[in-house]
């Protein structure tokens, strides 16, 4: 795979010409590096960038710039596989300390899911 650095100037010269700002967007996130190969973002092949392209003056773009930021924040995608991780523990710690209460169906139900997880996790490691 080789190294490929996005660049407003270069992917969207008329844009850029007429004044206008393209800001990029990723999963959420908002590309604002134009020095950086886009693997630094994550992107893999079939990964999909949105553009917005707008007529913002400049004297807005740095107050939008850090609205972006402070509500990028929190990744939800980044905190979601620990979460569940968290919650896949509790309900086997339930499991083996309250086997009472759990019936059949809900042990393998648990099983499965625990099954899915590791394969996700499993997955995006490799």
């Amino acid at each position: 795979m080789s190294t490929f650095i996005f660049s407003n100037r270069h992917c969207f010269p008329t844009e850029v010409s007429q004044g206008q700002t393209v800001h990029l967007v990723y999963s959420g996130r908002l590309l604002s590096n134009n020095n950086v190969p886009i693997t630094y973002y994550g992107l893999g092949n079939h990964s999909v960038i949105h553009a917005q392209i707008s007529a913002v003056p400049p004297s807005n773009q740095s107050q939008y710039r850090e609205q972006q930021v402070d509500e990028s924040d929190i990744d939800m995608g980044q905190i979601f596989l620990p979460l569940l991780m968290l919650i896949l523990c509790v309900c086997w710690y339930g499991l083996i300390t309250y086997r009472n209460i759990f019936s059949t169906m809900s042990t393998a139900i648990l099983v499965v899911l625990t099954a899915a997880y590791a394969l996700v996790v499993y997955a995006m490691m490799g």
